[in-house]
C-alpha cells in the first residue's frame, strides 16, 4: 500500500475513534486472565500508528550501519550494549575461545508478515573467531506506541529472528519485565533480531473492508428454472413489483402439476424468506458448514413459524432455495432482513473478523488456524451466551433502520465476546504464543466495536432493507377428472361436505344414509346411519352436512328438521337438536370457527337457529320475517352469520341477534347458497340468477358470475382455500377469478353441490348418486 493510501486509511480509523468514544482498553475487560506464567509473559505495549503496510509502527533512532562490538573469551562473561537499550549477555563458558562479538543495525531483510509490523531497530548479531556453544541472553526494550486507544493495538509483542532458510521471521519464547518494558529471552542462535507487533491500522482497515464487503452485493448468477415458457399456458403468473436486486429468482414448471420458484440471495449476508406454509422448500447447492453450525448451536434462530400459515427460512449469502407452491394458489414469498437474519449475520461477521485476524496470527506463529464452525459450536455451549442471544431473539422487534443497526451491533459485540472465550484455546498453543493470541483477540473485540460505530449508517440502511415480494398466482384453466365416488345403493345425493383438516369427504343421501370417503384413495371408509327413535324422522333424507372445525365431529341435518351430531372416531351419536317435529328441513348447517355453536337453516320459514354444542340448548332464532332459509355460513371470526333464502341474503350479529345488512331482495330471486371468503372480506351468494360477490366492508356488489353458455343458476358456491377462485355449480361447473371476475375454466358437468379440498388441489362436484373429483393439470 502506498503512503497516501495509508494516511487515508488512518483518517478513516481516527474518525471511527471519534464516533465510538470508547476508552483505549474497556474497563473490566481483564476479567478473563491472559494465559501466561511468571517466566513466560506476553509483552505489554501499544502497537501501530498510521504508517505504510510494511513499515514498523515504532521507529528506532539507531541509524542503519551503526555497529558496536566487544571482545569475548572462553570462561569469561561479557555484555554487548547496543543502541536503543538492547543488551546481549554471553555467560562464561558460552564461547570456545577469544574473539569479537558485534551487533549492527541493518535494514530489515524481509517485511513483517501480513497484519504485523516491525517495532524498533533490526540488529544483526555475529561472533567472529570463536564458536558459540551455550545460549546468550537477549534483553530487548519494546518501543512505546505512537497512537493511543484502540489504534495503539493490542498489548502484545513477539521477539523474533530472521530465518534465511524459510525467509520469514521466527518468534521465540520471551518473558517480559513490566517495569523495565523489556523482552528477555535465551537463545543459542545468532542471527538478525527484532520485535514484531500487530499492525493495528492494517488489521482495523482489513476488518473495516471486511464489513464493507459483507454489506455488499454478491452478484450471483440468476438461477435457471425448467419450463419457464410453459407457465402462461398453465395459467400461472409469477412476478414482482419491487425494484432492485436484493434477490435473483426464476419460475418454471418441473413437470405436470409441479410449478417451482427458485430464489437466490444476491447479498454477502444472509436474509430471510417468508413463504406460505403449504409450499415445499429445499436448499440447493452445497451446504454452508458455518451457517449450518450457527443454526444448530442457536436453535431459536431456526424458528420456522412466522405467523399463521407462514414459514420463514434464512438463506445463506449467495445461496439458492427452491419453493414448490401448489398448482392452485395465489400467494407470495417475501425476502427481507429480519431479526433472525440480523442475528445470524452479526455472528457471521464476528466469525469473519476472528478468522481474518486468525490468518495473520497463524502465519506469523506458523501454526494451524482455527476451524470457524468448531469455534461457533464451542462458543454457544456457554449458558450465558445462549441466554443473552435468546434475549435478543425474543426482544422487541426493531421498528426503524437505527433500531435494526443497533440490534446488529449489539449482536456482533456479543458474538465476538462469546467467540473470544473459546477461539484462543482452539490453537492448542502454549506459553508466550498463547498469551500473544489471547491478547490480540481481546483487543479485536474493541476494534470491531470501533469499526461498527464508524459504519453505523451503512449498517442501519442494509439491515433495514425493504422486502422483496415474489407474487405467485396459479389459476389453472384445465381440470382433469381424477375419479368418481359412487355408493352401492344408487341413492341420490342431497348434500356434500369435505373435512377442513383432512382428505375425508362425506355425502348425504335421500335414503337417510351418509358415506365417508377418502379422497386420496377414492374409497368408502365408513357408513353413517341416523339412529332415530322417533318415527317422524325415520328414513328421513339427509339435507345438509357440516364438519366441525377440528374434523372430529359431523353434523347431519334431516328433511324434517332434526339435526344429529356424530363423533367420527367412535361412530357414536353424541347429540341431537330439534325445535319441533316436521316443522321444516334443516337445509344447511355451519359450525362457528371455535366449534361451540351450530347454525341451522330452516326451510319451513322460521329463520335460522343457533345451537349450543355443549348443552344442546337453543341460543337464538334469527328470523324477523325473512322467510325460508336455504343456506347459512359463519364469517371466519365467528361474529357474523350470513343467511340466504327467500328474503335474499342477510348478515346477522351473532352476539346480539340483530341484522347488520341485507344483500339483494326477494325480487332478485331466492338465494340457495352462501359462503364467506377465507379472509372474511367477501361473501359469495348463489341463486337462480347466478352468483354474486359482495364486499363485506362496503356492503357493495363487486362482481356477478353467470355463464352465458348455460343457464345462469348457481346452486352451490365454494371458495378455494386461498380465496382466489370461486366455484359455482349448475348445469355446468365454472371456476371464477375473484379478483377480476373473469371465468378461469368451465368443467362440463352438471352439479348440485361443489366443494374444495383443504389444500385446494381437488374439486368435488356432486350430482345424482355420485361425486366426481377434479384436479388441475
Amino acid at each position: 500500500m502506498n503512503q497516501s493510501g495509508s494516511k487515508h486509511r488512518c483518517r478513516v480509523i481516527v474518525r471511527a475513534l471519534a464516533l465510538a468514544r470508547i476508552p483505549a482498553v474497556r474497563a473490566g475487560r481483564s476479567a478473563r486472565a491472559v494465559p501466561a506464567t511468571a517466566a513466560l509473559m506476553v509483552v505489554v505495549l501499544a502497537a501501530a500508528g498510521c504508517s505504510g503496510q510494511h513499515s514498523p509502527t515504532r521507529h528506532s533512532a539507531t541509524p542503519t550501519g551503526h555497529t558496536r562490538a566487544i571482545r569475548v573469551a572462553a570462561g569469561h562473561a561479557a555484555s554487548l550494549r547496543l543502541a536503543d537499550g538492547w543488551e546481549v549477555t554471553i555467560p562464561a563458558g558460552s564461547v570456545t575461545r577469544s574473539g569479537t562479538f558485534s551487533g549492527t543495525a541493518i535494514s530489515a531483510p524481509a517485511p513483517a508478515p501480513p497484519g504485523m509490523a516491525l517495532a524498533g531497530p533490526v540488529f544483526d548479531l555475529s561472533l567472529a573467531g570463536p564458536t558459540l556453544v551455550g545460549p546468550v541472553q537477549l534483553t530487548v526494550p519494546v518501543p512505546a506506541p505512537r497512537a493511543t486507544g484502540v489504534l495503539a493495538g493490542p498489548d502484545a509483542a513477539l521477539l523474533v529472528y530472521y530465518n534465511p532458510a524459510t525467509s520469514r521471521w521466527q518468534p521465540v519464547t520471551a518473558s517480559y519485565d513490566p517495569v523495565a518494558r523489556t523482552l528477555t529471552a535465551t537463545s543459542q542462535h545468532l542471527s538478525i533480531w527484532s520485535v514484531l507487533v500487530l499492525n493495528a491500522s492494517q488489521v482495523l482497515a482489513a476488518v473495516q473492508n471486511a464489513l464493507t464487503g459483507f454489506l455488499g452485493v454478491a452478484d450471483v448468477a440468476a438461477p435457471s428454472c425448467p419450463g419457464t415458457a410453459q407457465l402462461a399456458g398453465a395459467g400461472i403468473t409469477v412476478a414482482t413489483a419491487d425494484a432492485g436486486d436484493l434477490v435473483k429468482w426464476c419460475a418454471g414448471i418441473a413437470g405436470p402439476g409441479s410449478p417451482l420458484v427458485q430464489v437466490a440471495d444476491n447479498r454477502n449476508y444472509g436474509m430471510e424468506l417468508d413463504y406460505p406454509a403449504n409450499w415445499r422448500l429445499q436448499r440447493l447447492g452445497p451446504p454452508d458448514p458455518l451457517f449450518d453450525q450457527i443454526l444448530t448451536s442457536l436453535p431459536t434462530l431456526s424458528l420456522q413459524a412466522s405467523g399463521p400459515g407462514t414459514r420463514v427460512i434464512t438463506i445463506a449469502a449467495g445461496h439458492t432455495v427452491e419453493l414448490r407452491p401448489p398448482l392452485v394458489d395465489v400467494d407470495e414469498a417475501t425476502a427481507t432482513v429480519g431479526v433472525q437474519s440480523i442475528l445470524i449475520n452479526a455472528i457471521l461477521y464476528g466469525v469473519e473478523t476472528f478468522a481474518l485476524t486468525d490468518g495473520f496470527i497463524a502465519k506469523t506463529l506458523a501454526i494451524a488456524g482455527v476451524n470457524a464452525a468448531a469455534a461457533v459450536a464451542g462458543a454457544f455451549k456457554a449458558k450465558d451466551c445462549l441466554t443473552e442471544f435468546d434475549a435478543l431473539v425474543h426482544g422487541p422487534a426493531p421498528a426503524s433502520p437505527q433500531a435494526d443497526g443497533v440490534l446488529f451491533r449489539n449482536a456482533a459485540d456479543l458474538a465476538t465476546g462469546c467467540l473470544d472465550k473459546v477461539w484462543p484455546t482452539l490453537y492448542h498453543a502454549n506459553g508466550a504464543d498463547a498469551a500473544f493470541i489471547a491478547t490480540v483477540l481481546l483487543w479485536l473485540i474493541d476494534g470491531v466495536k470501533l469499526i461498527l460505530a464508524d459504519l453505523h449508517a451503512a449498517i442501519d440502511t442494509v439491515m433495514y432493507a425493504r422486502g422483496y415480494h415474489i407474487l405467485y398466482a396459479s389459476l389453472p384453466t384445465h381440470w382433469a377428472r381424477l375419479g368418481v365416488l359412487a355408493d352401492r345403493t344408487a341413492s341420490a345425493i342431497q348434500s356434500l361436505a369435505i373435512s377442513p383438516v383432512s382428505s375425508t369427504l362425506v355425502t348425504g343421501h335421500i335414503d337417510g344414509s351418509s358415506y365417508l370417503w377418502n379422497i386420496a384413495s377414492e374409497r368408502e371408509i365408513a357408513t353413517i346411519t341416523q339412529p332415530v327413535a322417533n318415527s317422524v324422522f325415520k328414513g328421513d333424507q339427509v339435507e345438509s352436512l357440516a364438519f366441525s372445525p377440528d374434523g372430529a365431529n359431523l353434523a347431519t341435518g334431516l328433511g324434517k328438521g332434526l339435526i344429529v351430531l356424530h363423533n367420527l372416531a367412535t361412530g357414536q351419536t353424541t347429540a341431537t337438536f330439534n325445535d319441533g317435529y316436521g316443522q321444516g328441513a334443516a337445509s344447511s348447517l355451519a359450525f362457528s370457527p371455535d366449534g361451540k355453536t351450530l347454525a341451522a337453516a330452516d326451510l319451513g320459514g322460521r329463520g335460522a337457529f343457533l345451537w349450543d354444542i355443549a348443552t344442546g340448548r337453543k341460543l337464538a332464532l334469527l328470523s324477523a320475517g325473512i322467510g325460508a332459509v336455504t343456506s347459512v355460513a359463519f364469517s371466519p371470526d365467528g361474529r357474523t352469520l350470513a343467511t340466504g333464502g327467500d328474503g335474499g341474503t342477510v348478515l346477522w350479529d351473532v352476539t346480539t341477534g340483530h341484522k347488520i345488512a341485507i344483500f339483494g331482495t326477494s325480487a332478485s330471486g331466492p338465494i340457495v347458497s352462501v359462503a364467506f371468503s377465507p379472509d372474511g372480506s367477501m361473501l359469495a351468494t348463489g341463486g337462480f340468477n347466478g352468483a354474486v360477490l359482495w364486499d363485506i366492508a362496503t356492503k357493495r356488489r363487486t362482481a356477478t358470475f353467470a355463464d352465458p353458455a348455460t343457464t345462469s343458476a348457481a346452486d352451490s358456491v365454494a371458495f378455494s382455500p386461498d380465496g382466489a377462485i370461486l366455484a359455482t355449480a349448475g348445469t355446468s361447473t365454472c371456476l371464477w377469478n375473484t379478483a377480476t371476475g373473469a371465468k378461469i375454466a368451465t368443467i362440463d358437468i352438471t352439479a348440485d353441490s361443489v366443494a374444495f379440498s383443504p389444500d385446494g388441489q381437488t374439486l368435488a362436484t356432486a350430482a345424482d348418486n355420485h361425486v366426481t373429483l377434479w384436479a388441475p393439470v
